[in-house]
């Protein structure tokens, strides 16, 4: 097991805790999916929940849009993602 209080994560005792047991509580196709980083390029809310139900990546790119746009994008997928 990695030591998350050491270089470079340097977390206290609570945080790595938290750290472990959200990565227990993962199904194996939600930690596959946090290796992948999905480019958007569609901009519903419908879309968002699809990739992230579906796919469970671990982050986003954005284009084509404007700040505003990707602002309200990043907002409604933290407010969906079970792992912030």
């Amino acid at each position: 097991m990695v030591d998350l209080t050491a270089k470079p994560f340097h977390l206290d005792a609570a945080g790595a805790a938290w750290v472990r047991s959200t990565i227990d509580a993962m199904t194996p196709e939600e930690k596959i999916g946090q290796l992948f980083i999905n480019l958007n390029t569609a901009f519903t809310p419908e879309y968002l929940d699809h990739v992230l139900g579906t796919y469970h990546v671990g982050g986003m790119r954005f284009r084509g849009a404007d700040a505003a746009t990707v602002q309200a994008h990043i907002r409604h997928a933290q407010s969906k993602s079970k792992i912030p």
